[in-house]
């Protein structure tokens, strides 16, 4: 599965993210963001291995799959 987003709908005017944003909305994202973070300090377009946990849930077990991530050039 591949998802898109622009995480500028998550920042207020300033380009932070805004003191009352709801819980959900926050969580998820801090966790969009940690995926940017990570694939913007690693080199290449290539599809890259996070360190970033699946959020994933079925009942009670969590996903233990990868979170891959690749940026994509502006336009795409």
């Amino acid at each position: 599965m591949a998802l898109i987003t622009n995480l500028q709908h998550f920042l207020d005017e300033y380009g932070a993210i805004p003191d009352e944003i709801p819980g959900p909305a926050l969580k998820i994202a801090l966790f969009l963001g940690s995926i940017t973070g990570w694939v913007t300090i690693t080199p290449g377009t290539r599809s890259n291995e996070t360190n970033v946990p699946c959020r994933h849930s079925s009942g009670r077990r969590r996903c233990s799959g990868t979170v891959f991530a690749q940026l994509q050039p502006d336009g795409v």
